[in-house]
């Protein structure tokens, strides 16, 4: 097909995809990523320490990625960044878009992902996914007419191949999860392809399958960790701690009984025949009564958890509770609950906790803000490969156009910061443009290039002239139908006291007389209130207007 051409064509020569390449040296021996074996057999270890063991390997991670989106505060920090990363733009109605200066690219771009894709509809999920794996796969559907749709693909039964080099050979699906791939060959692709298909693996092109990954601790990473992933070490003590102090809760904090049975004077045979006596007749019994209803008699309580003690002499029988020791371990609980929320990088007020000064937690907002940030940065760069894919089927060479494309920012608060430096940086140039030029505060302030500076001056000079021309313009209007008023109230200089009009006199002419005069269903005296600090010469003419308008709307009614 000659779309598929196109596509292999570009891709082997595609410099984005070969410096990708570059640099990633690892085999497939190890599937996760890592540049060592730090995995830890489960064999090796037992009991406490193979639960708190925190095991590298890629299909491990998965698996503890999976147990820990069951608990609460982590499920809802998946949420709490999805949520903050897919905002959508009130002006666009979107929540990523394309931008090019040339409208029918932008067309193009936009057509695909939100009539053919749909992104809008979907990127929740995608996103979520990709924050709970720290990977997200999609097979793109591609015809003559580009990409028509993806299909995302379940991120466990994916893998990336590479050769000993580390350059991308493709991708395969084991719907088993068992990767076999020891004695595959590489030399040889149609041999290549053969070998996973007998054991069970689908091939796919690396045009065909678009990987978001958020890129690991490890340089050379092959596959991307989630944002749970530094909360790990944390969930796995947390969690064992919860349950320990709920199964304590349980087995030793109900209070217990001691039955004390006076046996006087028998025997220690016999009065130990008594204790078992009386403690069976004590025992919970259920049977079923004479009209067939099923009744309890006696003692509800297991008779392993109450205690009973023979006594003798002044010791009469009696029953005394006895209460468990209490084991207060809140403050641990919280302890490793404040380390969780530490490596989740989300403030504690997202979840409904404790008040914070609004310093600080606009200071943890920006920082939550980074991370989110870093998740638009890794979506957005598999969004281009998308459409790096699509403009290279319909025959566009992604590399000779413009575009990028963008997400709306996740929090305002990032967004006042940048503003406030933009603030300082531009009081700092009006203070210094008494000692410097302005092309050269631009550089070194805004860090303009030359060519940029000089424009942005000459632009604000040429602006500058045009609007005094416009208010000359202005002025001589009026003072040629009004020759009565002052043209100092004009700010053209001259007047009694050859002065230039203050403001409020400008501010009335510029802006306010020519309202004034269109309104005709307000009364001369609010109209007039609005020109009070005008001079009277002004005043004269808007009384005279209203006088007119007045005479003509009455000759209207009459007629």
């Amino acid at each position: 097909m000659a779309f598929r051409d196109r596509i292999v064509k570009f891709f082997k020569r595609d410099n984005n995809e070969q410096i990708t390449n570059k640099g990633k040296g690892h085999s497939l021996d190890d599937p996760s990523g890592n540049p060592v074996d730090v995995s830890v057999s489960n064999a090796r270890v037992n009991g406490v320490r193979a639960a708190l063991t925190l095991d590298q390997e890629l299909m491990m991670r998965y698996a503890d990625y999976e147990h820990m989106d069951d608990y609460p505060e982590l499920t809802s920090s998946l949420d709490i960044i999805s949520d903050d990363t897919t905002i959508t733009d009130t002006l666009r109605n979107r929540t990523i878009w394309a931008e090019s200066k040339d409208k029918i690219l932008r067309d193009i771009l936009d057509d695909c992902l939100h009539r053919r894709l749909r992104i809008e509809e979907d990127i929740w999920l995608y996103v979520r996914t990709l924050c709970k794996y720290g990977n997200l796969f999609s097979e793109l559907i591609i015809t003559e007419a580009g990409v028509v749709g993806m299909n995302a693909l379940p991120v466990p039964t994916m893998r990336r191949l590479v050769d000993e080099k580390g350059n991308l050979i493709g991708f395969i699906q084991d719907l088993n999860g068992r990767f076999n791939i020891d004695k595959i060959t590489y030399n040889d692709k149609t041999r290549m392809i053969k070998d996973l298909e007998e054991k069970g693996m689908i091939f796919f092109e690396p045009w065909e399958i678009v990987h978001w990954r958020l890129r690991s601790k490890y340089v050379r990473s092959l596959y991307g960790i989630s944002t749970m992933d530094p909360a790990r070490w944390v969930w796995k003590r947390l969690a064992m701690l919860e349950d320990t102090a709920l199964l304590y809760k349980l087995t030793r904090s109900p209070g217990r009984y001691a039955f004390y049975v006076d046996t006087g004077d028998l025997p220690p045979s016999e009065a130990r025949a008594l204790i078992r006596d009386t403690r069976r007749s004590y025992k919970k019994k259920t049977f079923v009564n004479a009209s067939g209803e099923l009744e309890f008699r006696n003692n509800n309580l297991s008779p392993e958890d109450d205690m009973w003690i023979p006594t003798r002499g002044k010791d009469t029988t009696r029953v005394e509770v006895l209460s468990g020791p209490d084991w207060n371990v809140i403050e641990d609980i919280e302890y490793f609950r404040d380390k969780m929320f530490t490596a989740l990088k989300i403030p504690r007020s997202y979840y409904g906790g404790d008040a914070e000064a609004d310093n600080g937690l606009a200071q943890k907002d920006v920082r939550f803000a980074r991370m989110c940030l870093r998740v638009q940065r890794e979506f957005r760069n598999g969004i281009r490969q998308v459409l790096r894919t699509h403009l290279a089927a319909i025959n566009i060479d992604p590399d000779t156009v413009e575009w990028n494309t963008r997400m709306t920012a996740p929090s305002s608060i990032f967004e006042l910061q940048q503003i406030e430096v933009m603030n300082a940086q531009a009081g700092l140039i009006e203070t210094l443009a008494e000692y410097f030029p302005k092309e050269w505060l631009l550089q070194r302030i805004f860090n303009l290039s030359k060519d940029d500076a000089t424009m942005v001056v000459r632009s604000k000079t040429s602006e500058n002239e045009s609007d005094a021309f416009e208010a000359a313009r202005v002025a001589a209007v009026i003072q040629d139908k009004y020759p009565e008023v002052d043209p100092g109230q004009l700010g053209m200089g001259g007047g009694d006291e050859g002065a230039p009009a203050n403001e409020s006199v400008n501010e009335a002419l510029g802006n306010n007389i020519k309202e004034l005069l269109k309104e005709t269903r307000k009364t001369n005296s609010r109209m007039l209130k609005k020109v009070e600090g005008v001079g009277p010469a002004v005043k004269k003419v808007v009384k005279r207007e209203l006088a007119n308008k007045d005479t003509g709307e009455k000759r209207r009614r009459e007629e």
